[in-house]
């Protein structure tokens, strides 16, 4: 009979071991170190340099758009009185020639007289025309008018308070996932060097297959913990960004 090599059979059991527990819970790795430093190195500006470049938002710089185009409608109609007012006016250049009748008793041929000049001669005049209702309502369109003003910039003012609220609510959100991401990553890397540790000890018979399960479970659960954390973060960046328009993420 040949002799059974129990080191060796130790070995392949740690390996079998070790893969059976990678199928159960999962192979964890470790994050690419340049995406986590990058995460890491993000610098959130104030949250009133977001509130001052939300007032850019495209949608903002459409209200105060449509703010201006009422305000134009207003100022037509304040200027609707010059239609009532009609300006004539003519101009004539030439010789002036002027028809003479004299009344002899019966039949008179006319007698035409020209000025051995050339002269000019203008003719101005102005026409005034009051339609009554127009007058009497003027006053409500331009109340009228004036209110679609207001109700302009009422509507702008809501829609950056809703954004403002938006930012905070995201803005809370980072500042918690950036203080929570350096944590988790530490115990990110410190469950990756228990379960090595333990891995090896359980290779040399110090701790049992239940011992290393447990240490693999505890691995495992920090990286779940961190993947969290960090996608949390990365969703209130963007929402930031999408909010205020202010690039956070380079």
């Amino acid at each position: 009979m040949c002799k059974i090599n129990i080191r060796i059979v130790q070995k392949l059991v740690v390996i079998q071991f070790a893969l059976l527990l990678g199928m159960q819970v999962g192979i964890a790795q470790l994050p690419d170190s340049a995406s986590l430093n990058k995460l890491e190195e993000v610098v959130l500006p104030t949250i009133d340099e977001l509130f001052v470049a939300a007032r850019s938002a495209p949608i903002v710089k459409f209200y105060q758009s449509r703010t201006k185009e009422e305000a134009y409608i207003l100022s037509s109609v304040k200027q609707e009185w010059l239609n009532y007012i009609r300006i004539i006016g003519g101009y004539q250049y030439g010789h002036l020639g002027t028809n003479l009748y004299m009344n002899q008793g019966g039949a008179s041929n006319p007698i035409t007289q020209i000025s051995g000049k050339n002269q000019s001669y203008y003719d101005v005049g102005i026409t005034l025309s009051i339609p009554i209702d127009q007058i009497s309502a003027r006053g409500k369109r331009i109340k009228q008018q004036k209110e679609k003003i207001k109700q302009t910039k009422y509507e702008e003012e809501r829609y950056y308070d809703e954004q403002k609220l938006l930012i905070a609510e995201s803005y809370t959100e980072a500042v918690r996932c950036l203080a929570l991401l350096k944590v988790r990553s530490e115990a990110l890397h410190l469950g990756e060097a228990q379960f090595k540790v333990s891995l090896d000890d359980f290779s040399h018979n110090k701790i049992t297959a239940s011992q290393l399960t447990q240490m693999k479970v505890m691995q495992s659960t920090a990286v779940g913990d961190f993947e969290l954390i960090r996608a949390q973060l990365v969703n209130a960046l963007i929402r930031l960004e999408v909010l205020s328009g202010y690039k956070i993420l380079k």
